[in-house]
């Protein structure tokens, strides 16, 4: 399979952190989102992610950012990048952004997540099954957490009907996450706060 799009090594590190800034900003009604690499990540590739005042170590799917202050809200977001070997190239490989709620005991509960997978490929074209189920997951897709049930595994594609053209750049990617995160923020977040 081609890669759904390819961008220079240089936007990831340079234009990138500025648009992920920018398209988490109404998540805290227009507030600024603090992000950084992530170092020591280089087996997974170049990793991107969203925290809260302070970053907590490396493991990057643990950080989170409050929605607003003394909300009940928490949000974790990441991408990975992943450059090509031998080009000043990468791809797409995760843009993942979860919901959280927290409870009483101060524990965090997930809630929802909006995930982007460019490159799934099915190990076996033959598979119907699994052909249907990475095409649900190379564009932006939900997922309903509830303890218990099966829909944690679900996957609702979000731009089906015109993946090819979510696929098609950079920009195009980065709309159709925002546009999703969006849904996500005014229709869960709001209404629930």
């Amino acid at each position: 399979m081609t890669p759904s799009f390819l961008v220079p090594i240089e936007y990831v590190y340079n234009d990138r952190p500025g648009v992920v800034m920018e398209f988490l900003r109404p998540l805290r009604d227009g507030g600024e989102v603090a992000c950084g690499f992530v170092p020591g990540q280089g087996s997974k590739g170049i990793v991107y992610a969203a925290f809260d005042e302070r970053k907590r170590g490396n493991e990057y799917t643990d950080w989170r950012f409050r929605a607003m202050p003394k909300s009940d809200i928490w949000y974790n977001y990441y991408e990975i990048w992943r450059p090509l070997e031998g080009r000043n190239e990468c791809l797409l490989f995760r843009a993942y952004f979860h919901v959280y709620l927290a409870i009483q005991s101060r524990e965090l509960v997930p809630f929802a997540c909006l995930h982007c997978d460019p490159n799934e490929t099915p190990l076996d074209e033959n598979d119907e099954r699994e052909v249907r189920t990475c095409s649900y997951k190379r564009g932006p897709h939900l997922h309903v957490l509830r303890a218990d049930d099966p829909m944690p595994s679900s996957h609702f594609p979000l731009n089906l009907g015109h993946l090819t053209a979510v696929l098609g750049s950079a920009e195009s990617i980065t709309t159709a996450m925002k546009t999703s995160i969006d849904v996500i923020h005014y229709e869960l977040v709001k209404k629930w706060a």
